[in-house]
């Protein structure tokens, strides 16, 4: 016995009979799918229940052929829209795999994923079997702002050393830093070991 399409709906009955034994067919749907009918080898319909019997005088293949339904799957960005963006909205049938994703705007970051005020998740990609019409809801928020000091050490008054990268930054992002030390090369007295917090 099988299933068409495969994913569509588990069957059972196989096995090895003798003649004139009674064989119980039958399929259990994946959500999403509705049993059309059964048919064997010839494409012949044999039955329209999810169960039936099958008197056994030849080997047989049966096949439990399914109507897979269409959903849909609705994505919001909140608060709202200038936070970030979202993508995978849109139809599926049964049982494919929606892909989701979501993008922060330059200052926000990603929360997580939601559905009825659920968490299901706070990795930005996310993916799912489809199996009924959904909401889900991508969360987004500010960034807190952190101050990035910079200073050095074990240099003599009245040398001027460069320092670049000092200031404030959004959580989440690069802070890219350096120092000039030509002047201090140039001095033979410093050498630059590191940095340090």
């Amino acid at each position: 016995t099988r299933a068409n399409p495969s994913l569509a709906g588990s069957t059972s009955g196989d096995g090895t009979y003798l003649d004139g034994d009674i064989a119980t067919i039958s399929t259990i749907p994946a959500p999403g799918c509705t049993l059309i009918n059964w048919t064997d080898e010839n494409n012949t319909v044999v039955s329209n229940n999810l169960t039936f019997d099958h008197t056994v005088h030849s080997s047989k293949v049966f096949t439990a052929n399914y109507d897979v339904s269409k959903y849909y799957i609705d994505l919001t960005s909140a608060p709202d829209g200038s936070y970030g963006s979202l993508s995978g909205e849109g139809y599926y049938w049964a049982l494919d795999t929606c892909y989701l994703d979501a993008t922060p705007n330059p200052g926000y970051y990603f929360v997580g994923w939601f559905e009825n005020n659920i968490l299901l998740s706070t990795q930005p990609d996310y993916s799912f079997t489809v199996n009924s019409n959904r909401s889900l809801v991508g969360q987004f928020e500010k960034a807190p702002k952190y101050h990035i000091t910079l200073g050095v050490e074990g240099v003599a008054s009245g040398i001027e050393v460069g320092l670049s990268g000092q200031g404030y930054y959004n959580g989440g992002t690069t802070c890219s830093v350096s120092v000039s030390i030509n002047e201090l090369q140039r001095s033979g007295s410093y050498t630059f070991l590191g940095w340090y917090e």
